[in-house]
């Protein structure tokens, strides 16, 4: 709703109300003519508040509009006033008031509890006229910014009431303005403040997140000053209403709510190569996005689609991609940057060193070993005949990159392999053959039985060249001329087979 002001023709005391579409005229009695004055709205008590303004005189008369008529409240609490400003605080149910001009101006705060006015404080911002203040009903305190000095100096602080005291929160903003109009947009969680006066008529919007000034780039009502804005709850918009440029303005702006606002961050994933990837930004009021890998823009083409929309996919992905992913989304009042996201790139298994083939006698040990690479962790199973081991008995390391049988017994023939895997796939070993002699006897060289004087040739035959007597000797295992049992057939078994001969 809407009262009073002036015009071309002088102070106006009509009522008027907005339904979204039109306005109506509601009332012509209730408080005088007046401008300067200023009201709120009591959501506790479903009531218009106003107080003070100048018609001929400065007033101090608080009254109320509860829809369909006006009430005279109070004409006792703050000194006659106007160019103060007023928010109603809905977590304490009271309207604060701040500042103005009497007869000089002022920086005391008063609160209007629906009876009677208290004053809270009569210190913290300086002394000003022409500021404004909004309530943000999402942190509970009444936000105020510039006006008009008591040295008449503009003014760019934002202060903040939270029920006890003012605190300064911010030098930093919008350019030093009085007569702005200033409200909160419950819908986009800032206070927005447009126009006033600068040193010139200012067309500016700006937003308050309660940390930070922003200035939203978009068109709208010309520059101006004096007008008036408040937030229409029932149909998420800012109203506001005339002001003046260089003649009075009769126009009505409804401001949506054009933040951009992100309300889906991507998330970090984890893919393998060759699979795919993706990361999704969802952001209210965005027009336009562009992915980024590192920082640097991205763009369609090989394995990218989606650079510059919601979502972003890679497929194929290669270990190149592994790298921290963002978003540029872009709205009609500016910019956000994502947080980034991590694309995690895994490889598959990659076996490079296979188990080798082995020959053993009954009562010994064999290991079979492996080398694989990928991204870990890595699992393994080893498998006899494609079956799956497991630890116990003769068997360790069944689930290790070493398997070990100790003791080997004839039935441990068979082709051995193993299985590596992990959360990429799985890669299988080459099979390695294990043979098991029947029966091996220790210096027995040339498989008769007996370790005597028939030995002695094959004996040397083995040590000289081992290849030709595995063809030579093909029943019978190399190593029974391992003498020393030290695993190697060389040199250092010549004393250990005298010894098995002349049994020392």
């Amino acid at each position: 709703m809407l009262f009073g002001g002036s015009d071309a023709a002088g102070l106006d005391g009509e009522t008027w109300e907005w339904n979204g579409a039109n306005w109506t005229l509601r009332s012509t009695t209730g408080p005088s003519a007046r401008r300067h004055h200023a009201m709120a709205y009591d959501s506790a008590r479903g009531v218009t508040v106003l107080f003070g303004g100048r018609d001929t005189v400065y007033q101090g008369d608080t009254w109320e509009w509860n829809g369909t008529t006006w009430t005279l409240r109070s004409t006792s609490g703050p000194a006659a006033r106007a160019g103060h400003a007023m928010a109603f605080d809905a977590s304490r149910g009271v309207t604060v008031l701040f500042g103005g001009y009497t007869t000089t101006t002022t920086n005391d705060t008063w609160e209007w509890n629906g009876t009677t006015w208290t004053l809270r404080a009569s210190g913290g911002p300086s002394r000003r006229v022409f500021h404004g203040m909004a309530y943000d009903s999402a942190r509970n305190v009444s936000v105020m910014f510039g006006g008009l000095d008591s040295t008449l100096n503009r003014l760019g602080d934002t202060w903040e009431w939270g029920g006890t005291s003012w605190t300064q929160v911010s030098t930093i903003g919008p350019s030093e303005r009085l007569t702005f109009a200033l409200a909160f947009d419950s819908a986009a969680g800032v206070t927005t403040l447009f126009g006033g006066f600068d040193g010139d008529r200012n067309d500016e919007t700006w937003d308050w997140n309660g940390v930070a000034w922003t200035q939203r780039v978009t068109s709208g009502p010309s520059a101006r000053d004096y007008c008036a804005m408040a937030y229409d709850s029932a149909r998420g918009e800012l109203v506001l209403f005339g002001g003046f440029d260089s003649t009075y303005d009769g126009e009505t702006w409804l401001g949506a709510d054009l933040d951009l606002v992100i309300d889906q961050q991507p998330v970090s994933a984890s893919a393998c190569t060759g699979g795919s990837a993706s990361f999704t930004v969802a952001a209210t009021n965005a027009t336009s996005h562009q992915w980024r890998r590192n920082g640097s823009p991205l763009s369609n083409g090989g394995n990218i689609s989606g650079a510059t929309g919601a979502t972003l996919t890679i497929n194929p992905v290669g270990p190149g991609d592994a790298a921290s992913y963002d978003c540029v989304v872009t709205g009609p009042c500016g910019s956000a940057t994502s947080a980034p996201a991590t694309l995690s790139v895994s490889s598959p298994p990659s076996i490079s060193d296979h188990p080798d083939a082995a020959t053993r006698c009954p009562g010994v040990s064999v290991s079979f070993g492996v080398t694989a690479g990928g991204t870990g962790p890595l699992s393994y199973q080893w498998r006899r005949n494609g079956m799956a081991l497991t630890n116990g008995g003769a068997i360790s390391g069944a689930t290790s990159a070493a398997l070990t049988i100790d003791p080997v017994a004839t039935a441990d023939a068979g082709n051995y392999d193993v299985v590596v895997s992990n959360a990429c796939g799985s890669a299988t070993s080459s099979a390695a053959a294990l043979s098991v002699w029947d029966s091996c006897l220790t210096g027995d060289v040339n498989c008769d039985g007996a370790v005597d004087n028939f030995d002695i040739d094959p004996f040397v035959f083995a040590l000289i060249n081992p290849e030709q007597y595995v063809i030579a000797f093909p029943n019978c295992p190399l190593s029974n001329a391992d003498a020393n049992l030290d695993g190697s057939v060389d040199n250092f078994d010549i004393d250990s087979f005298v010894a098995l001969l002349t049994g020392g």
